[in-house]
């Protein structure tokens, strides 16, 4: 389903509702990260733009800060601190906030900061419920991101994570 700017169908707006949902449910589950999964990113941009609306939060769009700030960091640090930067701007971004809503994670997907991007959202996590969309696919129970062989490909379990798929 793609999402109209505006109005809403009422089909999409049944989609947002289970999206909502989910999100709710969220907060009584350990680990607390909903990752919205499928279509185009700009319909997932739309539903987690709506969604934090009605939550009236904001989403961060994490690519453009974290590269912003790793910038700022020689190429030998950025490794180091890439973890330590990334919970530094979901703290900053949503302070006193039970959830974050973070969009265009693909920065996390570089090689070359050595990081895991779903473990990383796992972590962030662990202090409140963390809404992501997840650039990559869904299919029997694991995320993927760029085709195999790709330098940046990933395929995790999805354990851990309550996943809303955009079919």
């Amino acid at each position: 389903m793609t999402f109209n700017v505006w109005p809403a169908t009422v089909a999409e707006e049944s989609v947002l509702g289970d999206f909502l949902k989910l999100i709710a449910d969220a907060g009584s589950v350990r680990g607390r990260s909903v990752l919205l999964v499928g279509q185009s990113s700009w319909t997932r941009t739309t539903l987690l733009t709506r969604a934090s609306g009605r939550l009236g939060l904001s989403v961060l769009p994490l690519g453009v800060e974290f590269s912003r700030r790793a910038a700022l960091l020689t190429r030998r640090q950025r490794p180091l601190q890439a973890a330590t930067l990334l919970q530094g701007i979901v703290d900053e971004a949503f302070s006193g906030s039970s959830i974050a809503v973070i969009d265009r994670l693909e920065v996390l997907f570089d090689r070359s900061l050595r990081l895991d991007a779903l473990d990383a959202i796992k972590r962030l996590a662990h202090g409140r419920t963390v809404v992501a969309a997840w650039p990559g696919q869904y299919g029997n129970g694991r995320l993927r991101y760029a085709p195999a062989g790709h330098p940046e490909h990933c395929d995790h379990a999805a354990a851990g994570c309550l996943i809303h798929h955009l079919s």
